[in-house]
């Protein structure tokens, strides 16, 4: 008996030791800290002083979430999208509301509308500081107020103050992106939910923190829910609408066609997963490109998309020097180790025995399958294999480490060299991540491989883009086989490198991005471009083992609204990118703000404000609160990074407690 409670005083200890110093996530001592971290479109509503002692986050809980309403319209390469999710105030009391939802990272906010009851609070762009300074004015006089300002890339909350009791609120936003399209597929992606992001304790970045995540069945059945519609008209004909994430249903509209995601026009679907669909070309459509125009305020702006050459997706095959980075992290587990897995292994198969390949695994720590590049021989592909599938999810995100020791193997000039990111990039330390592969990646090109229903999608890209390489999304095993071939198309075709464009004689033009990615097999080059006047056509100049050119016609332009949204979100992405070259804070400030400002777009330095003028909050009443869970994404486990400090230490303390009274039981009945 003795030895038996020695065992567990022992096991106790030991897991006391190994909750207390795994790396998690930091404990939420703010508002700021919050807004790092929430999830789920979620609306949080700030109590009086006197009750914060009841809430479980420092006086901060949330609101009972009724559901969203999402209309997508899709013109050719370009959606606008209108967002609007509603709320209720259940309370007696008057609060002050702030919610949070992801969007696409991609996305040009322009618009933010509150409705509170039978009133509409339209916002106006302005500086960030400004903007705060108003709404919180506004707020204590007790009239309603709303501020919207950007957290993350794709990260967006909004504050309303003074709601009355019994009021429902919509709060709505308007956005533009560019679809994403991969030779004659297009598709839209809409966030409803993310991942809980780690936190390494040693990065200098602000936290970004997970909020409360919980299982659908802890939210009930009629909150959390979006209605979705898309409207398609794709300038082309189009066939093969589908979608990896949803049922749905469609009907004709004659140049197009309208989706309702969900089983009937009238379903709505839970928001625990992306909404992804997508459609293809009709083979018979050959165009080379659209065009796609706006006038904004005496300026003529365009969105131009050109396809890739055909004749330029075949040539000489480089031997390959791969390096493979696979997440196996807590929040990995489950279903997306499994879907990761099988991707590795599909892109280890497909190396030639001239290839040179290694793998990296990492979750708290990582470690190499080889200490050095090796031959792809069939003896280490299959000794690859079989360690491949012995990997498991478990631990922290860190990244960072992983991506630096990937990139650091010594290249060789006779091969093609490449980086494989395969993770659902559930990361805070984005912009470190970002400039390690800046600095360090030396001739390497990185692909991404984004796992899971509610990937970090802006880091996928972003690394993709910083690094000169592509990227795909896996969000179901069913896919893991279509999706890797189109990453291999990519792998091992050449790539048109050095692009850059000439406009007819007298045309003048800003051009955004600049310089010019790299295109590869399927990828259309897409131009945001500011015009002293209207163009016909360009001439796209390239490198690959051989310089290149093409003349191409451009058809006659589609007018369209949002486009110099468009382009200005290009531009201001691009001068934040600054800030990983070595720019001031300030510098980059006053340049992005001249840009927001002009075009009234959402960025890092300006934000939406709108307050009206009558006070409608009584003197001397009290803010109370509302709460709600946000729904755990619908293929993650339960992530072994998911407890806090606090949990881990109640569990640690409740095993040794455990521990003490087998010990003084045995001793009294001794």
């Amino acid at each position: 008996m003795a030895r038996r409670v020695g065992l567990i005083w022992v096991l106790s200890a030991l897991l006391t030791g190994a909750l207390a110093s795994s790396p998690q996530p930091l404990a939420v001592k703010s508002l700021n800290d919050w807004l790092n971290q929430v999830g789920t479109g979620e609306l949080l509503l700030k109590p009086t002083e006197s009750s914060a002692g009841n809430s479980a986050i420092n006086g901060w809980d949330s609101a009972v979430h009724l559901g969203a309403e999402v209309d997508v319209k899709v013109s050719g390469p370009v959606a606008a999208v209108t967002l609007k999710q509603s709320y209720r105030n259940d309370s007696p009391h008057y609060v002050e509301a702030i919610y949070a939802y992801p969007i696409a990272e991609s996305a040009a906010v322009h618009y933010m509308e509150v409705i509170v009851g039978s009133r509409r609070i339209v916002g106006e762009i302005r500086e960030k500081a400004q903007a705060k300074a108003i709404y919180q004015d506004a707020k204590k006089q007790g009239k309603r107020a709303a501020l919207v300002e950007q957290q993350r890339p794709n990260l967006f909350t909004s504050k309303v103050a003074n709601i009355a009791p019994g009021e429902t609120i919509h709060v709505e936003l308007r956005y533009t992106e560019a679809l994403a399209i991969d030779g004659r597929e297009f598709s839209l992606r809409l966030p409803t939910t993310m991942t809980s992001r780690f936190h390494p304790q040693e990065s200098s970045i602000k936290p970004v923190e997970q909020g409360p995540i919980v299982p659908s069945s802890a939210v009930g059945q009629s909150s959390h829910l979006a209605d979705i519609t898309v409207d398609i008209d794709g300038g082309w004909p189009i066939q093969n609408i589908e979608s990896p994430s949803h049922p749905f249903v469609e009907r004709s509209l004659g140049r197009g066609y309208r989706v309702h995601m969900g089983s009937s026009f009238s379903d709505k679907v839970a928001m625990d997963q992306d909404v992804v669909l997508r459609w293809q070309l009709d083979p018979v459509a050959s165009a080379s490109g659209a065009v796609f125009s706006e006038e904004y305020k005496g300026e003529h702006y365009a969105l131009v998309m050109l396809r890739t050459p055909d004749e330029m997706t075949s040539g000489p095959r480089m031997p390959r020097e791969v390096v493979f980075v696979i997440d196996t992290s807590g929040s990995m587990a489950g279903q997306r180790m499994y879907h990761a897995k099988q991707a590795l292994s599909q892109a280890v198969e497909r190396l030639s025995p001239d290839d040179r390949f290694n793998v990296v695994e990492f979750n708290n720590q990582h470690s190499r399958l080889f200490s050095s590049m090796r031959s792809a021989s069939a003896i280490n592909v299959k000794q690859a294999l079989n360690w491949v599938g012995r990997l498991q999810g478990g631990g922290g995100t860190m990244m960072l480490p992983a991506v630096e020791d990937a990139l650091s193997v010594r290249s060789d000039p006779a091969y093609l060299r490449q980086v494989i990111l395969i993770t659902d990039a559930s990361v805070g330390n984005e912009a470190e991540i970002l400039r390690v592969v800046e600095r360090q990646r030396k001739g390497a090109r990185l692909f991404t491989v984004g796992i899971g229903v509610s990937p970090n999608s802006y880091l996928l890209r972003k690394a993709a883009q910083v690094g000169q390489g592509d990227y795909v999304y896996i969000a179901s095993g069913q896919e893991v086989k279509a999706r890797m071939q189109r990453l291999f198309a990519k792998l091992e075709n050449p790539v048109l490198k050095q692009l850059n464009i000439d406009l007819p004689e007298g045309a003048e033009a800003e051009v955004w991005p600049n310089p010019l990615p790299d295109l590869y097999h399927g990828r259309p080059l897409y131009l945001a471009m500011k015009l002293d006047k209207p163009i016909d056509h360009l001439v796209l100049k390239a490198q690959t083992d051989r310089l290149w050119q093409q003349r191409i016609a451009l058809p006659e332009p589609t007018e369209a609204t949002g486009i110099h949204t468009l382009w200005a979100r290009e531009k201001i992405a691009a001068q934040l990118d600054g800030l990983r070259q070595g720019k001031t804070q300030e510098e980059v400030r006053q340049a992005v703000l001249a840009v927001a400002l002009e075009h009234a777009v959402m960025s890092p330095y300006t934000s939406f404000v709108a307050v009206e003028e009558t006070p409608v909050r009584p003197a001397g009443e009290d803010l109370k609160k509302a709460s709600v869970p946000n729904r755990r994404p619908v293929d993650q486990a339960y992530p072994k990074t998911a407890l806090g400090l606090t949990q881990q230490w109640y569990l640690a303390s409740l095993l040794m407690l455990v521990g003490l009274a087998l010990l003084v039981r045995v001793r009294l009945r001794a």
